[in-house]
């Protein structure tokens, strides 16, 4: 049977049609994927892709990085209740 498909593969191949995308969120704010390059997110009580993920590409991981460093130095300088608090979200 070349050619014919399973319906596992049909059932996610019409699933894919529907999923979001998920955004980077780097140093405060969402920020698109400049790779063109996604990987699938799993949902794990089924096991059926969920949404989608940008891959990083190298400025986007440098941006990351850089930001998270900053952002943990305050970490140490923040009173207990202010790293208590919830993050405000945009």
């Amino acid at each position: 049977m070349s050619g014919a498909s399973s319906p596992k593969s049909e059932t996610e191949a019409a699933s894919k049609t529907h999923l979001h995308d998920v955004s980077h969120w780097i140093n405060g704010a969402k920020v698109a994927g400049k790779s063109r390059r996604f990987a699938d997110v799993y949902l794990p009580a089924t096991g059926r892709v969920q949404a989608r993920v940008p891959l990083a590409n190298a400025e986007e991981l440098n941006s990351a990085v850089e930001a998270a460093s900053a952002a943990s130095g305050m970490v140490f300088t923040a009173s207990v209740e202010a790293r208590m608090s919830p993050v405000p979200l945009p």
